[in-house]
């Protein structure tokens, strides 16, 4: 899969793609509120399967006899207290990716299974060891799943991240775009909406056949190959 930097664009997923936030955060929560209604499962097993769902049908699925509403709201309250009580990591390398995307003026947006909320909770957080905070480089070039009618991994989302990271933008025309993702539903969306995938996954070879799809096992492969491969100079 080719990238020609000059005429790319990129819509990125967020919890588990630019922050440690899926396992560390969202998925936990999961956890926390599934395990007061007698469902013990761990992180990990959400995440695998989950990722870049939305929160309801997370519920719907795993808790079927539950009010998925109740829960999603229970869960949103931990994951606000956590966010704010404990440092956010970002998925190494990742900061500084955005960072020269964004200082070459590289269309990027951020499109999101989290509410609007969410996002900005994480965004305009300082990222731990640095003062850096992912607002400085998307600023509000970010588009939630509960703005657009359909979620991953239905398109509607990176379609409308593409809108906005174009917002702005007077270089040359592009041509080609990648959407980045952590999860399977970023993959089937990111296709869906006819773009390259760059999937971000240590053990899910689902996709290793489709050739709009290149799978890396680190996020530090990721990061070389699109600066690299890029030419960015």
């Amino acid at each position: 899969m080719a990238i020609n930097l000059e005429n790319s664009g990129f819509v990125f997923d967020l919890d588990g793609t630019l922050t440690r936030t899926q396992n560390e955060y969202h998925a936990t929560a999961e956890c926390f509120v599934l395990k007061k209604y007698g469902i013990v499962l761990q992180p990990d097993e959400i995440s695998q399967k989950f990722a870049g769902i939305p929160t309801k049908k997370v519920f719907e699925t795993l808790a079927p006899s539950l009010d998925p509403d109740i829960l999603t709201r229970e869960k949103w309250i931990k994951m606000y207290e956590m966010i704010t009580k404990e440092p956010l990591h970002e998925v190494s390398g990742m900061t500084d990716l955005v960072r020269i995307l964004d200082f070459k003026r590289r269309p990027i947006s951020i499109a999101a299974a989290s509410p609007t909320r969410g996002i900005i909770a994480c965004i305009e957080r300082r990222l731990f060891k640095t003062d850096k905070r992912l607002s400085s480089f998307f600023r509000k070039k970010y588009i939630s799943a509960e703005q657009c009618e359909r979620p991953k991994p239905h398109p509607d989302v990176f379609l409308k991240g593409r809108e906005i990271a174009l917002h702005g933008y007077n270089g040359k025309p592009i041509t080609q775009w990648f959407a980045i993702g952590d999860g399977e539903s970023d993959v089937v969306a990111g296709l869906a909406a006819d773009m390259n995938v760059l999937f971000l996954s240590e053990n899910n070879t689902s996709f290793d056949d489709n050739k709009k799809v290149k799978r890396f096992t680190t996020s530090t492969e990721l990061v070389s190959y699109i600066l690299l491969l890029g030419h960015l100079n």
